[in-house]
């Protein structure tokens, strides 16, 4: 190979290197952009949904502000690493919450906080209907198996001599478990929609999730 074609092959080296950490360095930067935007959109909700629950006084709405804003940070910091530390601010939360609140609103908060948990269990589960045809056999069946396995995950919460890690990983586990038992209730045809379903819901900077291949077939059915 002569100098020519070397400078040359060096010259597009050099351009195609430059591309990719463009590329990349755009993503990046709209990643840490969308990171952020949904971080302040969860801290919005998370802020009006509770304010709307606990209905604060404007002699304690600024108190609440600050139990919100301080508990609310760090739930973000290891919401999706850290299931377990999760549940234990979420009770600091509650808590913290009960010393300026009025026992009729700390009544209303674990009262809603219940109803709001068994809607979205509720939702999801008519979601999985519609998306997999499931029959009320296997609606029932299924609703068994989550009202199972939250039965475990708290009743693991209440025992915490184990190291977190240790926690962790009974967690995953426990809901490794729940899938599995879930899929078994399925057709091998709603077993596979059911994969990929979970796999489109995986998104990793928040949003709405990609509308799943198969339900456009669903759809056409």
């Amino acid at each position: 190979m002569n100098t020519k074609s070397k400078s040359a092959l060096v010259i597009l080296g050099t351009l195609i290197i430059g591309i990719v950490i463009g590329v990349l360095g755009s993503s990046l930067l709209r990643e840490s952009r969308e990171r952020r935007f949904d971080e302040m959109r969860r801290q919005r909700l998370f802020h009006r949904v509770m304010e709307d629950i606990i209905q604060p006084t404007d002699e304690q709405r600024e108190g609440i502000h600050e139990v919100l804003e301080k508990r609310f940070g760090q739930i973000a910091e290891i919401r999706d690493q850290h299931q377990d530390e999760m549940f234990a601010i979420y009770d600091s939360l509650q808590q913290d919450l009960a010393a300026v609140l009025t026992d009729e609103q700390r009544a209303n908060l674990r009262k809603e906080l219940a109803r709001g948990h068994r809607k979205v269990v509720k939702v999801r589960l008519e979601r999985l209907t519609h998306e997999l045809g499931l029959n009320e056999e296997q609606k029932e069946r299924i609703m068994e198996i989550i009202r199972a396995a939250e039965e475990d995950l708290i009743e693991r919460r209440r025992h915490r001599g184990e190291p977190p890690t240790d926690r962790r990983q009974i967690f995953r586990k426990r809901l490794k478990q729940m899938e599995e038992e879930i899929e078994a209730v399925l057709t091998p045809e709603q077993r596979e929609e059911y994969r990929e379903l979970r796999r489109y819901r995986r998104v990793p900077f928040g949003g709405p999730p990609p509308e799943p291949p198969f339900k456009q077939r669903m759809d056409e059915r």
